[in-house]
């Protein structure tokens, strides 16, 4: 995982702006606003679940470019079943309500413990897992939100919160993850449209230098994170890089993220 250290300590900002071209300003601009949206969805579902927060019921995170809701089974389900309790009812229209005025897509994901499962419904956890994430699904869809936003994902008992060798990691093992994607905002004219029109030239851009700085402070945060792979930091330093390369050397504009 890529840490803080793939970033300079400090900005070596030279002027008050920096040239680059109408895309990859576009793209910059695009970055900032995602993350800004996916911070106000963070403030937004832990305001509403707050309670069942601070009952450890329910724990929201920041994870990259998600924000994760993570509810335990046992006030979702009964032991077994994919059935939705009166409890779980309530804790899903609430966050379905925050969730309905919104963009972004959603992903419900059902985990379980190590325990097998054998029954007519469900012959193994991959079923049950499936099945409990469904009932979710369809329950946020009924409060008004476009199917079209929800997938699901069922993973049984293969994506482990914690070791299953106690019962307390097999209690912390069955949950139900609803990931909050960042929303599908439109691409700039660049790269939405194979034949470049007219007003999508290589004209160029002033950008402030604010913009400069959040632009290399968005890169260090994304690298810093430890959800963050070294894929991901690696494409946001090389966008930063190609941004200086449209820079000329003897400008006093430069900068280095």
């Amino acid at each position: 995982m890529a840490t803080q250290s793939s970033a300079p300590d400090s900005h070596a900002i030279f002027a008050d702006t920096a040239t680059v071209t109408r895309q990859q300003a576009e793209e910059i601009a695009q970055a900032q606003a995602e993350s800004q949206a996916l911070d106000k969805v963070a403030a937004d579902v832990s305001s509403a679940m707050s309670d069942l927060i601070k009952s450890n019921l329910v724990v929201v995170r920041r994870k990259g470019t998600t924000i994760e809701v993570e509810i335990r089974t046992d006030i979702l389900f009964p032991s077994g079943s994919a059935t939705l309790s009166p409890t779980a009812v309530g804790v899903i229209r609430k966050l379905s309500q925050t969730l309905v005025a919104l963009p972004n897509p959603v992903r419900v994901e059902g985990h379980t413990d190590s325990q097998p499962i054998d029954t007519a419904a469900f012959p193994s956890n991959w079923e049950l897992s499936s099945a409990r994430a469904a009932s979710v699904v369809h329950l946020i869809a009924s409060s008004g939100i476009d199917p079209a936003r929800l997938s699901v994902i069922g993973r049984a008992q293969f994506s482990p919160a914690q070791p299953n060798t106690t019962a307390a990691g097999r209690n912390a093992n069955r949950r139900v993850l609803i990931s909050i994607l960042p929303p599908r905002i439109p691409r700039s004219c660049h790269q939405s449209r194979p034949a470049r029109p007219s007003h999508c030239g290589d004209s160029e851009l002033t950008l402030t230098r604010s913009a400069w700085h959040a632009s290399c402070t968005f890169n260090q945060q994304v690298c810093a994170s430890p959800e963050t792979g070294a894929r991901q930091c690696e494409l946001h330093h090389r966008k930063s890089a190609m941004i200086q390369s449209v820079t000329p050397m003897s400008s006093p504009y430069r900068t280095i993220c």
